[in-house]
């Protein structure tokens, strides 16, 4: 059988309250139009260059503002939701926080949630040094079991770690879930370039949800050009910029038949 996911392509600003807008937008023309799934992405609830703003917006795991809110949705709208970037409260400092991906089913449970990895970027990205000061890192990638497909979270930076790809690979993902807020800084030429190199290393599906449009306090461009690239490494679907949806079709028994050993281009045939 054949599953409807949506892919969500936004552009968050620091008003989270319009930004919970935003998503409920999204989620009821998605479940409208039939998908069982919406990924949204990197810092869809909030994103802002002051740390102070997720400071005051984190919440407790489980509770709070934006959480309710995607639960509730959820819920209403019997669809499954993958937010990224949402402030979760550390339980070592009160006064840091976590960027989490969090996980909804379509009964509005929280399902699950990824604590994002610690990046490590070059010193010209010296706005994102200064936003990570306070953020505390989880140790943990995640895979989660849906009905439709096992699932690999992955966040903005994970993109340029292949190892995170192949260990998701190894714990069972069959397609990829990247959720970016990925700039025209951060090396717009390579965006399409590493999602393609990840889903031909790991012979998966990859739908890639981006933030898109120029920042209200920053001079930064978010590439948008969220897409679907399929196991063979091709561009199967893409939109290029503004607030939209992209929808991509997928069939478990599918995966299931891909020849996993007979791609060359695997990192298991590294050396």
């Amino acid at each position: 059988m054949m599953t409807k996911i949506a892919i969500a392509q936004i552009n968050a600003c620091m008003a989270v309250g319009v930004n919970l807008l935003c998503l409920k937008r999204m989620i009821e023309r998605a479940a409208d139009s039939g998908a069982k799934l919406i990924i949204f992405p990197d810092r869809c609830a909030l994103f802002s260059m002051k740390s102070s703003d997720y400071e005051i917006n984190k919440e407790i795991l489980g509770e709070g503002r934006i959480q309710d809110y995607l639960q509730k949705l959820s819920r209403d709208n019997n669809i499954w939701i993958i937010a990224s970037g949402i402030p979760i409260v550390s339980e070592y400092s009160k006064e840091k926080y976590y960027l989490a991906s969090v996980v909804y089913n379509s009964a509005g449970d929280l399902y699950e949630v990824y604590y994002h990895l610690a990046p490590t970027l070059p010193c010209a990205f010296q706005w994102t040094h200064s936003l990570l000061q306070d953020q505390e890192y989880g140790e943990m990638v995640k895979v989660i079991k849906t009905p439709f497909a096992n699932i690999g979270l992955i966040s903005t930076y994970d993109l340029f770690l292949p190892e995170v790809f192949r260990y998701l690979k190894k714990q069972g993902a069959d397609i990829f879930a990247v959720s970016a807020a990925f700039t025209q800084d951060m090396g717009a030429h390579a965006w399409m370039t590493l999602l393609k190199a990840r889903a031909l290393e790991n012979s998966s599906m990859i739908l890639a949800a981006n933030q898109s449009g120029i920042h209200e306090d920053a001079d930064l461009l978010f590439h948008g050009n969220s897409m679907v690239v399929d196991h063979n490494g091709q561009l199967a679907q893409r939109i290029e910029m503004g607030e939209q949806l992209l929808y991509a079709e997928i069939d478990t028994k599918y995966f299931k038949n891909i020849c996993f050993d007979q791609n060359p281009f695997q990192l298991q045939y590294r050396r």
